[in-house]
């Protein structure tokens, strides 16, 4: 939205009018595995709930073992993410979930454990228990994943509905170039960086954020 100035900002927290269905787009599907040799890793901490306007960087520790000496995911410790998903129904509170997921996303990948990812997500979401499956699976298999950092650039609320109490919120997401690497040290698969946008489509339960929907 132009505000008269030539800079561009957020829309405010006022019902729009309809809601739009998630329809495949390239946004998000960088967070999902490739067909056949999947994807995972560890990134950047935004447990904030406040407006974000510069780009976020990491705080929580990557996976980054050397692929000779590869370090399964399943013996990564890390302090898992600290922003509660409880809160009021605002522009900031739905920005801050939206990045709080992508730290719980990061976290599972990092230690193997998709238990805070399931929790935040809506049963019906097949794209979040695809990420949250993924990440089982790659314990399994003994899978590292080294630079899958998923972080952002930007945010944006493009729909709020305060009666719903929906709201969906735009990303600009970054990635750097990643590996797969498997426990013998071999390269699964290996993925180039993006800057991409993906629409996070959440809502307010009981006084707590879920995820309803992310791009196929």
């Amino acid at each position: 939205m132009d505000n008269g100035s030539g800079t561009r900002r957020r829309c405010p927290s006022v019902p729009r009018v309809l809601r739009r269905p998630l329809a495949p787009l390239a946004g998000l599907a960088l967070l999902l595995p490739l067909a056949g040799c999947s994807t995972d890793e560890a990134a950047p901490a935004v447990a904030s709930s406040a407006p974000v306007s510069t780009p976020t960087t990491a705080t929580s520790a990557p996976v980054t073992p050397s692929p000779t000496t590869p370090t399964s995911v399943a013996t990564v410790s890390l302090p898992a993410p600290t922003f509660r998903p409880e809160g009021t129904f605002n522009e900031d509170d739905a920005i801050g979930f939206a990045a709080y997921y992508l730290q719980v996303l990061n976290y599972a990948r990092a230690t193997g454990d998709p238990t805070l990812l399931r929790s935040i997500s809506e049963p019906d979401c097949q794209t979040c228990e695809t990420l949250a499956a993924s990440v089982d699976e790659h314990r399994k298999l003994g899978y590292t994943s080294i630079d899958r950092d998923v972080g952002f650039e930007s945010a944006e609320l493009l729909f709020s509905d305060p009666v719903k109490q929906e709201a969906d919120v735009n990303l600009r997401l970054v990635t750097k170039d990643s590996k797969l690497v498997g426990p013998e040290g071999s390269i699964v698969n290996e993925n180039p960086g993006s800057v991409t946008d993906g629409l996070v489509q959440m809502h307010l339960r009981d006084g707590h954020w879920y995820i309803q929907a992310l791009p196929v």
